[in-house]
């Protein structure tokens, strides 16, 4: 039912050892789904292989050096055949024990109709003062996209296979320079469908998907699956690496 996808870097000592930290995680909760995964770079990819050969039973890793982020996430995209895709974010480890809370997350979601699901900052977004906006479910919340509460489309995620190829293509034709980071990155994607982006993530981005006869119905799952450890010795490689698309 789902894919995780994966499309990064992590060149520095310290970035390595953070990411290898998290695969014995990785390898726990996702044991049942396959990877498909672009290591953007040749710093350290024989040791990223080996940790996907030691870690992931089912995965698929590629070494495309091209320097746009949305256009290699893209090509992996089209390589998923399942209904469901969660881009795991490198620096996100598994926090939640409970093997079955994801299987169970993914039928609601299945079953509510739900093509896109927040996996990032949950407490944030499900706070006492914004639980009357959705509609409660068993494990998850679910709303229409008019009330999804996050200023923007958060690439931490689950998403329908389809939408989420269909947001790719579109956002790989867009002008980098008119965006904060100026370059086709994940925080590029989520600065472009933003409220701030002249609140293109409420009018925009359903405005292009209504040709695809597309609705988004966001969901958020009620527990912590992935976590961001955003600790003060925390760098994030994309956005230090100025030469890099990616």
């Amino acid at each position: 039912m789902m894919t995780i996808l994966q499309n990064y870097i992590c060149t520095s000592d310290y970035r390595f050892n953070l990411v290898k930290s998290y695969f014995p995680t990785w390898k726990k909760q996702f044991s049942k789904y396959k990877f498909i995964v672009n290591y953007n770079s040749t710093i350290n990819y024989e040791k990223i292989q080996n940790l996907y050969k030691e870690n992931i039973q089912d995965y698929e890793l590629v070494n495309n050096l091209e320097k746009d982020w949305g256009k290699t996430t893209l090509k992996l995209v089209n390589n998923i055949d399942t209904k469901y895709t969660l881009i795991l974010i490198e620096d996100f480890e598994v926090i939640n024990s409970d093997l079955n809370y994801l299987t169970k997350v993914l039928e609601e979601v299945n079953d509510s109709c739900c093509n896109y699901v927040l996996m990032h900052k949950l407490k944030k977004y499900t706070s006492s003062h914004l639980i009357k906006n959705y509609e409660e479910k068993n494990e998850i919340y679910t709303c229409e996209w008019d009330k999804y509460p996050a200023s923007c489309l958060s690439v931490v995620g689950i998403f329908d296979t389809d939408l989420l190829k269909k947001i790719l293509i579109h956002y790989v034709i867009q002008n980098r320079t008119l965006n904060v980071h100026g370059i086709h990155t994940p925080n590029n994607f989520e600065d472009f469908y933003s409220n701030w982006n002249n609140n293109y993530m409420k009018i925009g981005l359903p405005f292009y998907l209504n040709q695809f006869n597309i609705k988004i119905k966001a969901a958020i799952p009620k527990k912590d699956i992935i976590f961001h450890n955003e600790g003060v010795q925390q760098i994030k490689q994309r956005e230090v690496f100025l030469d890099r698309d990616n």
